[in-house]
Order: structure tokens, then C-alpha cells, then sequence
């Protein structure tokens, strides 16, 4: 055996060896109890404060966007990303920090709605790179369980991101768990992939509403009140705050934005619709406990589960099954007033051959460094 041989031999070993040990960590680590789990996994936050970074533009890009199975997003419940996924292309970027969740009110909501979390874990991200457009922040939220896998669920203002004066600030509008459909060709070509695996601008919440034991075993219930909606309302100090911190410091990223949030502030009032048409009624409140930081693991290897909308729809469905009727009727309507294809001339009065040619004739470069723009 030549030597070349016996080090991909050694290296193949060493990996084996790798995902071995890492399987371990997560088996171990699913069997601690919510504290330990947050501290460990934040432990791996804070080692190495450096951030990731976007995907670059490349063939990788096409690969990712129309053939990676995204499967692992609804079925992967380890608080880690599965090696299979590859590099993260949406969210690449953000800050993370422990977290406490706390009810407030005298809503009906089951579970962690009900009972609070005082181990929980937040990411605040941005979708894709910022330019001069616009900005799309989203926040992932974990609540850590005793033996158990966690509970998570993330919410974000708008697929298309926002605009405006003030579109660098985070905080600038509600987040929900429920987002419109997208409006643009290229989210429209990204939600029908991720459609393939389960509803792509909506996220469960049942499996934070069902109770369990401290040991991790299901209290079997027919009484599991879970809200057909949240919005995330920022504090309105932390928004202002926000604001005076972004004016000192235009050319600063969000992570050094965020990096001056204060270790015990709150970021959202939390409210709930119990019904696609009732008021929203505030049940709670989400807040840090640890600094936010930038994280090279938080943006590397960091996993928050997506629940299906579908595991929620068959709950809703019992008492009332016309609400998932009405929304399909909805979002098609929706869709028919908001085309995502359109006539690429509808904006020019009179389009000249020339017009023409500089609508029809872009450079190949250029399509994939439109696939990188609306997935990094």
C-alpha cells in the first residue's frame, strides 16, 4: 500500500471517527435536562465568536437551490445541523444568545405557551446579505425540554424582507409565524422546493403547546390548545434603542448592532390569534439572558427543527376544518393578484429593440449571481 493510500485510509477513518463521536454528543445531549442542554450548547456558541459568512456565487448555488433534499428541516430534532445539509445559504449570518420565555395572562394555551420557558435559545439572522434595498431579519427560537428534543419555531416580517429609511433596524416591524406568500419569481422558485417537503410560509407550533412529564414523556391529552398564529411585537424601547445605535454606527454589521443589546433585554411581546379572524391577545413575552453574539457554531452548525404547518392544520381541522379550506381559497387569490411573472416590458411605455435586447440578452453570470442574491 503507497502512502497516498494509507492517508485517505486514515483520513476516511478520522472522519468515521468524527461522526461517531459527534452522534454521541447527541444522544448524550438529548438526554440532559433543558438547563444543562442550554448551557452546554452555548458553551459551543461562545467558543469561537467569529461569524460566518454568505454563499458564494457559483454552480453550487443551482445544485443547492433545485436538487438538495431539504427532508432534514422537518425530521432531523437534534439541536445540531445533520452533516447532510451541507453549508447553511439562508440565515448564514446572525447573532444567538440564551433566552427565557414567560407567560403572561390568562390565555388557554397548552404547554411551554402556558408554562413558560425559562431555557431557551434564540438566533437573530438575516435571510440573505443586505444591500441597498432592502433587509430581511427572522428569528429563530428554541425552548429547551428535559430528556427530550427541543421545541422551536421561527418567525420573520416578510420573505421579501423591508425597506425604507430605517429597513438596517431589526426590530423594525412584527415578525410572525405566518408569512405572506412570496411576490418575487426567485422566492417563488425556492417555497415551491421547500413545498416539496412541507408548507413554506407557514410554521407549527403544536409541539410547543403539548404538555410533557420533566422526564420527557408525552402527557396524552385531547385538550392541547395550541394558537393558530403568533406575532412577535419588538419592545418599543429596544426599537428606538436601535435606531440612536444604528445612527453612531451606519457602517457596522447587524451582529455589532446587536452585539449592544443589553443581556437582560426584551425583544418581543408575544401575542397570539386563536382564530385566522380573532384580535390578537398577548400571552407572553420573550427575553435574553445572556448577551447576543456573533458565532461561528451559531451559524455554522446551530439546528432549529421546523414543525410542519400540517401537524397543526389536523388539530385545528377537529372543531374547525374550514379553516384550512379558507386560507387555500386565500392564497390563491392572493397569488392571482400578486403574480411573481410578469411581463418583463409592463414598465416601459414603448420598449425599443434595444430595451429588448437588454431584457433578453443577460450574461449566464448574471442568472446565478440572481440565484445567490435570493438565497444568501
Amino acid at each position: 500500500m503507497n502512502s497516498s493510500n494509507a492517508i485517505k485510509i486514515i483520513s476516511s477513518r478520522s472522519k468515521q471517527l468524527n461522526i461517531m463521536k459527534i452522534t454521541a454528543k447527541k444522544t448524550a445531549l438529548l438526554s440532559d435536562t433543558a438547563e444543562e442542554k442550554q448551557r452546554k450548547l452555548f458553551k459551543l456558541v461562545t467558543h469561537d465568536k467569529t461569524s460566518g459568512q454568505f454563499p458564494k456565487v457559483g454552480l453550487d448555488i443551482l445544485r443547492w437551490f433545485f436538487y438538495q433534499d431539504r427532508s432534514y428541516v422537518m425530521d432531523h430534532d437534534s439541536d445540531v445541523r445533520p452533516p447532510s445539509a451541507g453549508d447553511k445559504r439562508i440565515h448564514s449570518i446572525g447573532s444567538t444568545a440564551t433566552a427565557k420565555y414567560e407567560s403572561i395572562g390568562n390565555h388557554s394555551y397548552t404547554g411551554i405557551f402556558q408554562q413558560g420557558s425559562p431555557h431557551a435559545m434564540v438566533r437573530l439572522s438575516l435571510a440573505k446579505a443586505s444591500d441597498d434595498d432592502q433587509t430581511s431579519p427572522g428569528i429563530a427560537v428554541k425552548f429547551f425540554r428535559n430528556g427530550m428534543k427541543s421545541a422551536n419555531f421561527m418567525a420573520m416580517y416578510r420573505l421579501e424582507g423591508q425597506k425604507g429609511p430605517h429597513k438596517s433596524n431589526f426590530f423594525l416591524n412584527d415578525f410572525s409565524n405566518h408569512v405572506l406568500p412570496p411576490t418575487k419569481v426567485g422566492l417563488k422558485l425556492l417555497g415551491d422546493q421547500f413545498e416539496k417537503v412541507a408548507p413554506s410560509t407557514m410554521v407549527g407550533l403544536s409541539d410547543i403547546a403539548t404538555e410533557y412529564t420533566s422526564t420527557g414523556k408525552e402527557v396524552v391529552s385531547s385538550d392541547v390548545k395550541v394558537p393558530y398564529k403568533l406575532i412577535l411585537r419588538p419592545d418599543i424601547g429596544l426599537k428606538e434603542e436601535m435606531n440612536v445605535i444604528i445612527g453612531k454606527e451606519p457602517d457596522s454589521t447587524l451582529t455589532d448592532h446587536l452585539s449592544h443589546i443589553n443581556s437582560d433585554a426584551t425583544l418581543y411581546e408575544v401575542y397570539a390569534l386563536e382564530t385566522p379572524k380573532s384580535e390578537a391577545e398577548h400571552i407572553g413575552r420573550l427575553s435574553l439572558t445572556e448577551k447576543l453574539t456573533s458565532s461561528r457554531f451559531g451559524d455554522n452548525e446551530l439546528f432549529f427543527q421546523h414543525q410542519s404547518m400540517d401537524d397543526d392544520w389536523k388539530i385545528h381541522s377537529k372543531l374547525n376544518p374550514e379553516w384550512k379550506e379558507d386560507y387555500d381559497v386565500w392564497k390563491k387569490d392572493f397569488e392571482r393578484e400578486h403574480p411573481v411573472i410578469r411581463c418583463p416590458f409592463a414598465n416601459l411605455h414603448k420598449p425599443s429593440p434595444v430595451d429588448i435586447m437588454k431584457v433578453v440578452s443577460q450574461p449566464f453570470s448574471k442568472g446565478l449571481i440572481f440565484f445567490s442574491s435570493l438565497i444568501s
